[in-house]
């Protein structure tokens, strides 16, 4: 009986289970965080890309009765004017020169 435990014990085939990957508990925490920071990333891209709104406004003249709000900006007309217009209507400087109307 001795020897028949013997050659059962020679027969049995022994397994050695495999230790547990030392990457296990990293990956498991590692992956998550790196899905949520890609999720940012995404929302932040979209963001980015996103056109921004343009408030589109109506331009007009106001003369500036009750129904101008304080502050309001008020449009007016183009004063330029060339030097050829002012001599053609006869306009002259007060002064000759810039240094003559300093000194006055």
């Amino acid at each position: 009986m001795a020897d028949l435990k013997g050659d059962l014990a020679t027969l049995k085939i022994e397994r050695v289970r495999p230790g547990r990957s030392p990457w296990r508990w990293p990956l498991l925490f590692f992956i998550p965080v790196i899905l949520v920071l890609g999720g940012l990333y995404a929302l932040r891209v979209q963001q980015a890309l996103a056109a921004p709104e343009v408030e589109t406004v109506v331009a007009s003249v106001s003369r500036g009765g009750e129904d101008t709000a304080a502050g309001a900006p008020i449009l007016l007309p183009s004063f330029r004017v060339s030097n050829a217009k002012l001599k053609a209507l006869g306009w002259a400087p007060a002064y000759p020169s810039f240094r003559s109307g300093l000194a006055a």
